[in-house]
């Protein structure tokens, strides 16, 4: 498996510029992106008060040229404000805090998944685990569920209960029909079971069932 090693700003070119080919669009100005996490990490406006406690290799599975798998090794750092006394460790764009894999990685094995590609098949091609394709399709799922799924209640709802399996019974499917869509499925068909949903559901004295 191939490597690259990366200091911050040859990473923030590198990445940016070549390494996401399926984002699309033209990449943001990767110096306007280092003076961003540079300002979010002193937090005190001024750079002297930071301290500079250790300098570390973060290891990041990013997306793969062709069939060459890629692994980036990100330099990094983690600093100390000698103000607050507080620790905080580099950011970068595109990957999150304690993760493993690059968002763009992981958009890859959501979409590959999501066209039928099966986990195992899926973890032998890009060389990780089954679990860990699924973690990477449950979050990117869950994402996804969050952005279409509107913080409020529509005020017209409809309520249907049908059979989902064996082992989890009955379902309950709440549909939007002004927009005509699913607005959510919850587990159960009963009172007791769609209680606690129900209470947690925003603007429901206003809807109409």
């Amino acid at each position: 498996m191939p490597h690259r090693t990366f200091s911050s700003a040859a990473w923030l070119e590198s990445v940016l510029n070549r390494l996401s080919p399926n984002d699309g669009g033209h990449p943001p100005d990767p110096g306007l992106i280092k003076q961003s996490w540079e300002k979010r990490f002193d937090r005190t406006g001024k750079g002297e008060h930071l301290r500079s406690k250790v300098r570390y290799v973060r290891r990041v599975r990013h997306e793969s040229w062709g069939r060459r798998a890629c692994v980036l090794e990100l330099e990094a750092r983690k600093w100390q404000c000698l103000s607050c006394r507080r620790q905080f460790r580099q950011r970068f764009p595109g990957i999150l805090r304690c993760r493993r894999a690059s968002e763009a990685f992981q958009r890859t094995i959501f979409g590959q998944h999501l066209d039928g590609i099966n986990r195992s098949r899926l973890g032998r091609r890009e060389g990780i685990g089954a679990a860990t394709v699924q973690r990477h399709f449950q979050r990117q799922l869950q994402r996804r569920a969050r952005q279409d799924h509107p913080p409020a209640c529509t005020k017209v709802l409809g309520i249907d209960e049908h059979f989902f399996t064996r082992k989890k019974g009955y379902a309950t499917t709440l549909c939007d029909l002004i927009n005509h869509k699913i607005y959510d499925v919850v587990p159960g068909r009963s009172e007791l079971a769609l209680e606690s949903y129900l209470q947690r559901l925003e603007g429901k004295s206003a809807v109409r069932v």
